[in-house]
């Protein structure tokens, strides 16, 4: 049953990654079919913010550059801000749009 799930699993993600450069512009456009992880992540401006966690400002050039190199080391407790509507979180309701961003819902 576990091999199953794996299975299954790995296919829902493979299937998310092919579908991903669908749903938004990619800022610099990646291809999902190559596995290169210099163009995504933190590398890449829109899947950095995605990624970015949401106590981190990521308009400041600085945290981006942080969360780049590795200097701003991102945990598990870190929520990413794709998990909000429009990737902003409210500073005094913090589940306002929380689990209503784009990728989420789709």
């Amino acid at each position: 049953i576990e091999t199953g799930r794996n299975k299954a699993r790995s296919t829902d993600i493979h299937s998310l990654k092919q579908q991903m450069g669908r749903w938004k512009n990619f800022d610099p456009p990646f291809d999902a079919t190559i596995r290169n992880g210099a163009s995504l992540g933190f590398h890449n401006r829109t899947t950095g913010k995605f990624l970015c966690p949401a106590n981190v400002n990521w308009s400041d050039p600085n945290n981006r550059i942080a969360l780049h190199d590795g200097t701003w080391k991102v945990g598990p407790k870190d929520m990413p801000l794709y998990l909000w509507l429009d990737e902003k979180v409210n500073t005094t309701d913090f589940f306002l749009g929380f689990m209503k961003g784009e990728i989420v819902v789709k």
